[in-house]
């Protein structure tokens, strides 16, 4: 196979390489690199050891591959052929297929960076995060994007990172679109001040939890990485132990759609609490 270009996606030390090989499929190869490289790209070192390196081929390569494959997944079994680190799909797989193969891969080696992934929104306010945490449903991208395009951080998802005692969240990059891939100003992300669990209510209303009453209750069973892992068990217990330590706002937060009153409500229970 003949290479046609490559992309090297780097973010949060996670290096992806992406591999286009040439096809008769001019088409099909320049709408899928323009999509990813549009939102993604960030010229890097391409001497770095990559965290996964993608190969993008043509249909008829991908048949002869998928022939000779004894290692592949279930849930994508159908677009792509891994072996560990590496994986190969056709140039009939979407750019959203794509990313969503390589994020399905980031957040099973988030460990191996110190990284714990929590489904979350956040904002940013006076230059610190608020987390946005609840089931399918609560409103914590709708709240989030209230805030406009200078506060919004993240809508779907957070890592977790410890950083000088404190507890630092850090976009995904891969869930998230029409952002900078590279914070130069805080390529370490941002402390976070606040933890809130959304609940749609009439009236705006924040109801303070005690630490670990909060933990336990709202922040454990949305950690998307496995809870037994010995290396995971080991980063979770001293972030929980920073969680206590530091200086962070818990609680629920009751709120309305209207975003009128519930910008404002956050801001200054923000002023109070942060």
């Amino acid at each position: 196979m003949s290479k046609y270009k490559s992309i090297h996606i780097l973010f949060h030390e996670f290096h992806v390489k992406m591999i286009f090989h040439k096809t008769d499929l001019v088409n099909q190869r320049d709408i899928l690199f323009n999509s990813i490289h549009r939102y993604y790209a960030c010229i890097g070192n391409s001497n770095q050891k990559p965290d996964i390196t993608l190969e993008v081929v043509d249909d008829a390569q991908f048949g002869l591959y998928t022939k000779k494959a004894d290692n592949r997944t279930t849930y994508y079994e159908e677009i792509a052929l891994y072996k560990k680190s590496h994986m190969l799909v056709s140039y009939n797989t979407s750019a959203s297929q794509i990313i969503h193969l390589i994020y399905h891969h980031l957040q099973k080696i988030s460990i191996t960076k110190k990284l714990i992934p929590i489904h979350a929104s956040a904002v940013i306010i006076h230059g610190k995060l608020v987390l946005f945490i609840g089931n399918s449903g609560a409103g914590k991208s709708t709240i989030s994007k209230m805030f406009g395009p200078n506060n919004h951080f993240a809508d779907e998802q957070v890592y977790l990172k410890i950083h000088n005692k404190k507890i630092w969240g850090l976009p995904n990059f891969f869930l998230e679109k029409n952002i900078i891939i590279q914070d130069k100003k805080n390529p370490i992300g941002y402390e976070i001040g606040s933890i809130l669990q959304l609940t749609k209510s009439t009236s705006n209303l924040f109801k303070p939890l005690p630490t670990l009453e909060f933990i336990h209750q709202f922040i454990t069973p949305r950690l998307l990485v496995n809870k037994y892992e010995k290396k995971t068990v080991q980063l979770y217990k001293k972030i929980c132990e920073l969680m206590i330590s530091n200086t962070i706002t818990y609680g629920v937060l009751y709120f309305t759609k209207s975003k009128k009153t519930v910008v404002p409500f956050v801001r200054a229970l923000f002023d109070i609490h942060g």
